[in-house]
């Protein structure tokens, strides 16, 4: 309040604050244009609200106060646009407003304030009620920041301190941390990607699933009940150039579309090689887009992975337009290759390893 003015107890609007909170507080209400706020010395304050009791109540700086005047759309705006100026402060800012709103126990203290940045500029109105328009991200981590950009304009910024995040949670609005079953809404963003971006989206991805399986084995299959049936594992196909796959699980599952996991041919003899190679239209799932408990659980070298060779080598026939037999898959093929397959049928590795 300025010195020169003087006010009536009932237009007058105490501040009871710390001092620290009054420091911060104070000059923001004073730059919205609410000037008739008096600072008492802490006895006064005290008197002034034991007097009160039974009567008119004081006007104190609360919270719910503060909230109130932020709800105004125009005032909101003014505080965005006056911090703005000052980048390196925003959030700074944003966490002592929001820690001090937060004292407020009603379960609506913030809602109807645009008070949460995000990444571009523009700012999110909290809410109790979220769509997938309005539920906003916090990363922790540099892999789970690679996931979310994919959600472009409902990422916040670095910053959000950690006691502000749980505040805003166990309030229920309309921001979150990233969890895996996020993971299926998001997808629907990357689907109109170009490929490689989905690519090398989805290697993170399932890096972020082996870490969450680390960290809790026990809901392993849980998690990957939310992705099964989208086209989370991408692969090249032999004999089209520069071509990506991609495939859900439960279609890798059915053994209906020719794919394995890739075996990283140059590596292997001669013979392997050959076979790989030619066989046109087959699919070579990436290991990174794969998840498996152990490097060789879909090896070609195991068991299992030798039927899955076999199966796929099955389906070419019904999923290659230009192929229409057996007979033609294998038309051309050194006999070195074909002698492979021939090898794994009678002469498989028991697995000794799990699949996801």
């Amino acid at each position: 309040m300025q010195a020169s003015e003087n006010l009536s107890i009932m237009k007058t609007i105490f501040d009871p604050l710390s001092k620290e909170q009054s420091k911060f507080i104070v000059p923001l209400l004073m730059h919205l244009g609410i000037t008739n706020i008096a600072t008492p010395p802490p006895t006064i304050m005290k008197g002034l609200i034991e007097t009160a009791i039974g009567e008119a109540p004081l006007l104190l700086v609360t919270p719910a106060y503060v909230r109130d005047i932020l709800r105004n759309p125009t005032r909101c705006k003014l505080l965005q646009d006056h911090w703005k100026k000052d980048p390196e402060s925003l959030m700074s800012n944003i966490n002592k407003l929001l820690s001090f709103l937060l004292q407020d126990t009603s379960e609506d203290c913030l809602v109807g304030c645009s008070l949460l940045p995000l990444d571009g500029g523009s700012w999110a109105t909290f809410s109790r009620k979220s769509t997938p328009q309005t539920q906003y991200f916090t990363s922790s981590t540099p892999l789970e920041s690679k996931i979310l950009e994919v959600a472009a304009g409902r990422l916040v910024p670095e910053g959000l301190e950690g006691t502000v995040i749980n505040g805003l949670l166990k309030k229920g609005m309309n921001i979150s941390q990233l969890t895996f079953p996020d993971i299926a809404s998001l997808y629907q963003l990357v689907e109109s990607k170009n490929p490689e971006y989905r690519k090398a989206w989805l290697i993170n991805v399932w890096e972020y699933f082996r870490l969450c399986v680390t960290k809790d084995p026990g809901n392993k299959n849980k998690y990957l009940t939310f992705i099964e049936s989208l086209p989370v594992y991408c692969g090249s196909v032999v004999g089209e150039r520069d071509s990506l796959h991609f495939l859900s699980p439960s279609s890798f599952a059915s053994g209906s579309l020719p794919a394995i996991v890739d075996p990283n041919t140059p590596f292997l003899e001669r013979g392997k090689a050959t076979l790989f190679q030619g066989l046109n239209g087959l699919i070579l799932i990436n290991k990174s887009t794969f998840p498996t408990t152990e490097p060789f659980a879909e090896s070609v070298e195991v068991s299992s992975g030798a039927r899955r060779l076999v199966k796929a080598i099955g389906a070419l026939p019904s999923t290659v337009p230009t192929t229409h037999s057996l007979g033609e898959v294998f038309s051309g093929m050194p006999t070195e290759g074909i002698e492979v397959v021939i090898f794994k049928i009678h002469h498989p590795t028991p697995i000794i390893t799990n699949m996801y």
